[in-house]
């Protein structure tokens, strides 16, 4: 594993960790902000999503280029 490979993963960690965060202190303290939070994680998630994915079929392609 490369040096870029390993700082994109703790930059990934590094944000769900403050989106979790985040989600808490909001949810404990503004009941009513629930439903946009909410909303923000699910397209957060959704864009990390995408972000594995095409991280991951740049490695296979990679893997093909190699060989």
């Amino acid at each position: 594993m490369n040096t870029e490979k390993i700082i994109q993963i703790f930059l990934y960690k590094t944000k769900l960790f403050r989106i979790q965060y985040l989600f808490l202190d909001v949810w404990d303290e503004k009941q009513y902000l629930k439903t946009e939070v909410i909303k923000d994680l699910q397209f957060i998630n959704k864009w990390n999503i995408n972000k594995i994915k095409n991280l991951h079929s740049n490695e296979k392609e990679g893997d093909k280029n190699d060989q």
